[in-house]
């Protein structure tokens, strides 16, 4: 007798994004709103205004040890070691973002919800470096903010200075967020400007209400996933 398929993921917000009109695919064995309005839209709202996206279903692994800067150095290859709150994109076709949050915590992000992405990272890595590896894909909710005013809403929601100064490209920070813990993700020189925020699963739907609020002054828009791909910001 043929074993039928597990049945499919769902982010926290799927509720949400049904409700709003979203137009789902399957990838990886996850539901992804695809689209609300148009994909011409929702990237002209990203490049010229602000728009919000669910990226909850993101690859993600958490590397923890003493021997977190040896792995570091392994992931990063030739390029520059990224070191406490920096981020770097790790070479190779799939964009993998490598945020050092400590001395000894590792977070990699795949920008794509396959895991096997990550797998095959992890595969590069010496045994000998006895990390310990947790998936974390579903122990945090993701959020990716694009646009010109994203410094402007975030004034309303932290007290953590999120200018190019405060939090340059490149970089991360752990901080309070709309009254929970959240991490936050400048990415390494994109366009359009992003933001990425995580935050614990339970936590999703209440944060993702609160960021949509702090937008409504700049006329923020939900963004699905054609438009991230479009944009080159995330990919099925």
């Amino acid at each position: 007798m043929a074993t039928a398929p597990p049945p499919l993921a769902r982010t926290p917000l799927h509720s949400w994004h049904a409700a709003h009109g979203a137009r789902f695919v399957t990838s990886n064995g996850w539901y992804l709103p695809a689209v609300y309005s148009t994909v011409e839209r929702e990237t002209a709202a990203a490049r010229t205004g602000l728009a919000l996206a669910d990226v909850s279903a993101v690859a993600k692994i958490s590397l923890l040890g003493p021997r977190v800067p040896a792995a570091v150095q392994a992931l990063a290859g030739d390029g520059p070691a990224p070191q406490v709150r920096d981020v770097v994109q790790l070479p190779g076709e799939n964009r993998t973002l490598a945020c050092r949050l400590s001395a000894d915590h590792l977070l990699l992000l795949a920008m794509t919800c396959s895991p096997a992405v990550l797998r095959d990272r992890l595969a590069q890595l010496p045994a000998s470096l006895s990390l310990v590896h947790n998936d974390a894909t579903t122990a945090q909710a993701g959020f990716c903010l694009a646009g010109l005013h994203i410094e402007d809403m975030f004034r309303h929601l932290t007290a953590l200075d999120i200018s190019p100064a405060g939090l340059p490209a490149g970089s991360c920070a752990e901080t309070g967020l709309a009254g929970v813990h959240a991490l936050l993700v400048r990415p390494p020189d994109f366009e359009p400007p992003s933001l990425q925020v995580y935050v614990a699963w339970d936590l999703a739907e209440n944060v993702w209400q609160r960021l949509l609020d702090a937008g409504r002054s700049w006329g923020i828009v939900p963004l699905g996933w054609e438009a991230l791909r479009t944009l080159g910001l995330a990919a099925f």
